[in-house]
């Protein structure tokens, strides 16, 4: 019942946080950190729970921002546009799986590297489809049908506030069943010790497997919700930049738990913000801060809260890493 209480205190907070922030840039911020609590939380099931260190999950950002556009500018509606971006990653994901999963450590970073790298020259070069550096633009807003009002256009930050909340909340709650469920028991003993859950049976490919169609489902997910945000999809969209943005949240936060992305999507889009009336040494500072931070807090925030989390609330988001 406790734990009900604050479900719904926290859904409170987020339904009236706008008003309370209501300047337009705070908004965007807001709406950036929902975007990227998707990115964050679906790299976690992959670097996180299985332990396997993914430097192509940009990729499927890129791919369902891509696949929204295409459909978008043709005049397609953008949720059409939601379900080709899902589709167009589960097949991927599926069919990218057996080559990448099969390898181990080092081999799997730097496959996983490839194909991020391979996507992002074909945007950057396929000029006469993705326009090359210049991308696609002019993405049409979503709107919604209300019944009594009709449709309604998300053209506002307020509106878009609300739809990102809702998709970063379904994802969380999404990632949070999964990881309770069997299924993320058992990435979870493959990652601890997969030599023993071989041996116990487990087929480490079909799981992994699993993970890997989910995270990259999920990704899609959060390059529809910014394609459709920003109104601009280009070869950025699935650049090495923003992978590292996504590795830094989950080691920043914690990896392994539901609530590091989170913190961590907080901290990474917001430091950089807050840190600007330092000029051009803004991002100097930030790099120090990143390095302090991996330095004394090598399990993330969430170590912090290490004491905490074996009992009570938070154990609903955390799974304890064994040494």
């Amino acid at each position: 019942m406790k734990k009900n209480w604050l479900y719904l205190i926290g859904f409170a907070i987020l339904a009236i946080l706008p008003f309370v922030f209501s300047n337009q840039y705070k908004l965007h911020l807001i709406i950036l950190i929902a975007i990227n609590v998707i990115f964050a939380s679906s790299l976690n099931l992959i670097s996180g729970y299985v332990g396997e260190l993914s430097l192509g999950h940009a990729a499927f950002a890129g791919l369902g921002a891509y696949a929204t556009a295409f459909l978008a500018l043709k005049g397609v509606s953008p949720w059409l546009g939601l379900i080709a971006a899902v589709v167009m990653t589960l097949v991927v994901s599926y069919l990218m799986a057996p080559v990448v999963l099969r390898l181990r450590g080092a081999y799997f970073v730097i496959t996983s590297s490839a194909f991020q790298m391979a996507l992002f020259y074909v945007a950057s070069n396929w000029l006469h489809v993705t326009r090359g550096p210049m991308g696609l633009i002019g993405i049409p807003l979503p709107a919604l049908f209300i019944p009594g009002f009709g449709s309604v256009l998300l053209d506002s930050k307020l509106s878009f506030y609300y739809l990102s909340v809702i998709f970063a909340v379904l994802i969380v709650i999404a990632c949070k069943r999964l990881v309770a469920s069997p299924i993320g028991e058992t990435w979870v003993a493959i990652r601890e010790n997969e030599k023993l859950a071989v041996a116990l049976g487990i087929d480490r490919f079909k799981y992994v497997r699993i993970a890997f169609i989910f995270a990259g489902v999920f990704a899609g997910i959060g390059g529809w919700l910014l394609a459709h945000y920003v109104t601009v999809v280009s070869p950025d969209n699935m650049s090495f930049e923003l992978i590292v943005s996504m590795i830094l949240m989950i080691v920043i936060g914690g990896r392994g738990t539901i609530a590091g992305p989170i913190i961590g999507a907080v901290i990474v889009t917001l430091l950089p913000e807050y840190l600007r009336w330092m000029g051009n040494w803004r991002m100097s500072i930030y790099g120090v801060i990143l390095f302090l931070l991996v330095i004394f807090l090598p399990k993330g925030i969430m170590q912090l809260w290490g004491t905490i989390s074996q009992k009570g609330i938070l154990a609903d988001f955390v799974i304890p890493r064994k040494e």
